[in-house]
Parts: C-alpha cells; sequence; structure tokens
C-alpha cells in the first residue's frame, strides 16, 4: 500500500508540476489538459524532476533557516513566488520551443 501511495503522490506532484505552465501557455481541451501534463511528466522527465526541486526551494529554505525566519520573511514573500515562477519560465521555455510552431499569416 505504501508503494501505491508513493507512485500516486509522486504522479500526481509531477502532473500539477506541468498543468498550470501548459494551461498558460497553450489552448487545449480538458481531455488534452489531463493527458498531456501527463505525457509531459514522462517525456520530460529529468525536467520535471528540476521542476518540482525548484517549487520547493522556499519549503526547504523554511526548514533550514527556521531560526531567521522572521528576518528574512518580508523579503521571500516579496522575491519568493516571483522568483520561482521566473526560474521555471527558464526551465519550461526550452522544452516548450520544441511544441510551439510558429505561422506567419498575411
Amino acid at each position: 500500500s505504501w508503494f501505491l501511495f508513493v507512485v500516486l503522490v509522486i504522479g500526481s506532484v509531477g502532473w500539477s508540476s506541468w498543468v498550470f505552465p501548459i494551461l498558460a501557455k497553450f489552448e487545449c481541451t480538458w481531455k488534452q489538459l489531463f493527458r498531456t501534463p501527463l505525457m509531459f511528466s514522462i517525456l520530460h522527465f529529468f525536467t520535471g524532476i528540476i521542476i518540482v526541486c525548484i517549487n520547493l526551494l522556499p519549503f526547504v529554505a523554511i526548514i533550514a533557516w527556521a531560526d531567521k525566519l522572521l528576518a528574512v520573511l518580508p523579503v521571500a514573500l516579496l522575491l519568493g513566488p516571483s522568483g520561482i515562477a521566473w526560474i521555471n519560465s527558464i526551465v519550461l521555455k526550452k522544452v516548450f520551443n520544441k511544441y510551439i510552431t510558429v505561422s506567419i499569416e498575411e
């Protein structure tokens, strides 16, 4: 039962790490919205691991520097979410460029 739990948690974290960037970048149906992040998490496994690690940085920082939390909290709240989104966008841009086709309409 623990193995199934671990597989479900890893699968849901991998899927949720891809679903919002895909939703922001591409137009897709509801069916595609559930299928595409799953395919991306399998096809780009190591990129998904990088994204998950980047998203976990604030939690690791809170645990590591719990004694200094009040001192860095204003800076963390101001720069934390935007910095993580910016780093994720750099990583995801390399992946998404493979799937984006440019069409020139006259």
